[in-house]
């Protein structure tokens, strides 16, 4: 894949997965569900623009800085826990929001693979540019899944079983 293809498929995965969070957060019956699916359409939509500008700068030998993310997996997640006040009653089937987290949770993971190829297979600066974008997207899959393990009152939280009374 040449980096021009590479460039206008990373645009679609972005906008497939802004336009998921974006259909999550109005469908969402809860502010906290809202809340998490609109601050993950604000990621995305930062790196559709981050995207756009990345050609240009690539053919000049640069890369540019990633727009600042609004979430750090593993360094805060106490942000990440923005989402952990969301009622059971949400986990219901007709309630939309598992459904929607599990759908991220596979684009999440789709993406992610996407960006670990380019990485490996494109030269340095375009390989470092979809490095980063790697990074943020596996961070995105586990704030979902971190939320989807909370949900689903697995016991786990961003992959460390949680402690509880039989232990």
């Amino acid at each position: 894949m040449d980096l021009h293809e590479a460039l206008e498929t990373a645009a679609l995965y972005e906008t497939r997965m802004r336009t998921l969070y974006e259909n999550a957060a109005a469908g969402a019956r809860s502010a906290e569900a809202a809340a998490l699916f609109r601050a993950l359409a604000r990621d995305e939509a930062s790196h559709q623009a981050y995207i756009a500008e990345l050609e240009r700068h690539l053919e000049g030998g640069t890369v540019p800085e990633l727009p600042a993310t609004t979430f750090r997996a593993r360094e805060a997640a106490d942000k990440a826990r923005l989402a952990a006040g969301m009622p059971a009653s949400l986990t219901e089937p007709d309630g939309g929001e598992l459904s929607a987290l599990e759908e991220a949770s596979r684009a999440e993971k789709e993406s992610a693979e996407f960006y670990r190829r380019l990485a490996s297979e494109l030269p340095p600066g375009p390989a470092t540019a979809f490095a980063r974008l790697l990074a943020i997207e596996e961070g995105h899959g586990a704030i979902v899944d971190a939320e989807l393990d909370l949900r689903r009152a697995s016991g786990y939280w961003f992959d460390v079983r949680e402690f509880d009374m039989e232990d």
